[in-house]
C-alpha cells in the first residue's frame, strides 16, 4: 500500500513517472500522452516480473467447454465476414466439450513493448472521485477481501505508488488488469472506460455476472484465459507471423477506486433452488446501480475465506467512469519473444515432405498435391518468410484471400494426412504451438 496516502491525493502525477528517462509522445487523436518503452527498459521489466509473479501465484485452467467461450466461438464461426482461419479454429474450439481441445490455461508472459498514458483530463476526474471518496471506512472497501499476493512488490521502494495491486483499503483503490485489444485499449486511454456502453443480452435482458459495468480483475492469469489472438481468435493457438514472431495480445493497468461497494452473493445461492439472489445482480444497469447508491460490485474468488467466496476468480465491476484510469497499456506475447529459426525451419519443413513422399501409397487430394509442389518449390528456394506463410496458409488460413489464394491454391482439409503431418512439424518447431 501507498504509506503517505494524503500526499498521494494531492499530488498531480505518480511520482515514479519522473524516474523513466524517456520522451513523451502524442497518438495520432491527440487525446493524451505517453511514455512508450520497448525490451531492455528496467520499469517494463519491472511490469513484467510482477504480471509474472502475479500468474505464478494463482494459475488458471479455464473450466472445459465454459459457458461464454462456446459462445463466442459459435458466434465467430458463424460469422459470414470472418475469415476461414477464425471459421477453422473455433469449429476445433467448440469441441472442447468432447475432450479433442484442451481449455485455455496461464502461464508466463513476455511483454513486447509498453505505454504508460497521461491523459490530463481523466486523470483529474479520478483525482476527484478518490478525493471525495478517500473515508469511506469499514463499511465499503473492506470488503475487497483477500485481493494480496506474496510479492516482493508490495513493499516496492523504487516505484512507491505502482505497489499494486492494493494502494488503499479504505477506499478501495486497487491497481486492477483489464484484457482489450490495441484499437480499444487507445479508446479507453483518450476517453476512459464507458460502463454504460456493457452489453445487454436481448433474450435475458441481463447484462454480465456482475451487473452492467467495466469489468476488472486482480489476477492476470484469468485476463490471459479470456484473451484471444488477433490472427486466428482463438484462446490458444500457435501463429506466428511472415518473420516468425508471435502474434501479440493487449492488456491495461488501471488505478480503479471502488467506492461504495456491494458484495455479490455467496456461491451456496448459485444452488439453492428458487433464489435469484445472484440473478438479480444481472438486470442493474450503471445508471440504476447508482441510483441505489453503490459505485461497484465485488465477487470474492477462492483466495478467500471459504464463508466469503462467491466465484473462482476475485472480480470488480465499476458503474461510473470516474472511477478508474487507465496508467499502462502493454502488448504481450505467451512465453519466450523468440522468432522462430529459420534454417531449422525450412529444414524441418524438407523433412516432413519427405517423409510424406516417403509414406505408403495412398490417394491424395489435388489440394495435397498443390501444396506438396509449393512448398518443395519454397524449401528449394530456401525463402523462410514465404515458407512459413504457405504453410499457415495451408493449414487454415482464408481461401477468401484472394493474393494467397492465387499464390497457393486452397488450403488443405484438416484430417488430410499432410495436414496433420504439418501439424507435427510446426508444434515440434515452435512456430506452430499450442502453449
Amino acid at each position: 500500500m501507498i504509506t503517505d496516502y494524503t500526499k498521494y491525493l494531492s499530488s498531480d502525477l505518480p511520482n515514479y513517472w519522473g524516474e523513466i528517462k524517456t520522451s513523451w509522445k502524442s497518438p495520432k487523436s491527440g487525446k493524451y500522452i505517453y511514455l512508450e518503452l520497448t525490451n531492455g527498459h528496467p520499469f517494463l521489466k519491472h511490469v513484467e516480473d510482477f504480471v509474472n509473479e502475479n500468474i505464478s501465484a494463482r494459475k488458471v485452467v479455464s473450466p472445459k467447454a465454459e459457458n461464454a467461450r462456446m459462445h463466442y466461438a459459435y458466434e465467430m464461426k458463424n460469422n459470414p465476414q470472418n475469415s476461414e482461419i477464425i471459421v477453422s479454429r473455433m469449429t476445433r474450439r467448440m469441441k472442447e466439450g468432447k475432450g479433442d481441445v484442451k481449455p485455455p490455461e496461464s502461464a508466463n508472459i513476455s511483454i513486447r513493448s509498453l505505454k504508460i498514458i497521461y491523459n490530463k483530463e481523466l486523470l483529474a476526474t479520478y483525482k476527484s472521485f478518490i478525493n471525495t471518496n478517500y473515508s469511506l471506512g469499514e463499511n465499503s472497501a473492506n470488503k475487497v477481501g483477500a485481493t494480496k499476493f506474496q510479492s516482493k512488490f508490495q513493499n516496492d521502494t523504487e516505484y512507491t505508488d505502482f505497489c499494486a495491486p492494493v494502494l488503499n483499503r479504505r477506499n478501495g483503490e486497487l491497481m486492477l488488469f483489464h484484457g482489450t485489444s490495441p484499437y480499444i485499449g487507445d479508446l479507453i486511454a483518450g476517453g476512459g472506460f464507458r460502463p454504460d456502453l456493457g452489453k445487454k443480452n436481448a433474450k435475458t435482458g441481463c447484462y454480465g455476472m456482475l451487473g452492467q459495468g467495466a469489468y476488472f480483475s486482480d489476477n492476470f492469469s484469468k485476463i490471459m484465459t479470456y484473451s484471444t489472438c488477433p490472427q486466428c481468435g482463438d484462446y490458444r493457438c500457435f501463429c506466428r507471423d511472415s518473420a516468425g514472431r508471435k502474434f501479440s495480445k493487449t492488456a491495461l493497468i488501471s488505478r480503479v477506486c471502488l467506492g461504495h461497494s456491494k458484495l455479490f452473493p455467496h456461491l451456496i445461492h448459485a444452488v439453492i433452488p428458487f433464489t435469484s439472489a445472484r440473478s438479480d445482480f444481472k438486470k442493474v444497469s450503471s445508471e440504476h446501480a447508482q441510483k441505489l447508491g453503490y459505485d461497484s460490485v465485488i465477487s470474492r474468488g477462492t483466495n478467500n475465506n471459504f464463508w466469503n467466496i462467491s466465484s473462482g476468480n476475485n472480480e470488480f465491476m465499476i458503474t461510473g467512469a470516474s472511477q478508474a484510469y487507465t496508467e499502462i497499456i502493454f502488448d504481450y506475447v505467451i512465453g519466450e519473444d523468440n522468432v522462430s529459426d529459420n534454417n531449422y525451419f525450412i529444414n524441418l519443413i524438407s523433412g516432413t515432405l519427405a517423409k510424406y513422399d516417403g509414406a505408403t501409397k495412398f490417394r491424395q487430394s489435388s489440394q495435397s498435391k498443390h501444396a506438396v509442389r509449393t512448398l518443395k518449390n519454397l524449401v528449394t528456394r530456401r525463402e523462410s518468410d514465404k515458407l512459413v506463410t504457405a504453410v499457415n496458409y495451408y493449414m487454415s488460413v482464408s481461401t477468401k484471400n484472394s493474393v494467397l489464394a492465387s499464390q497457393y491454391g486452397n488450403p488443405l482439409k484438416p484430417g488430410s494426412r499432410l495436414h496433420k503431418m504439418l501439424q507435427t512439424a510446426m508444434v515440434e518447431s515452435g512456430a506452430y504451438q499450442d502453449y
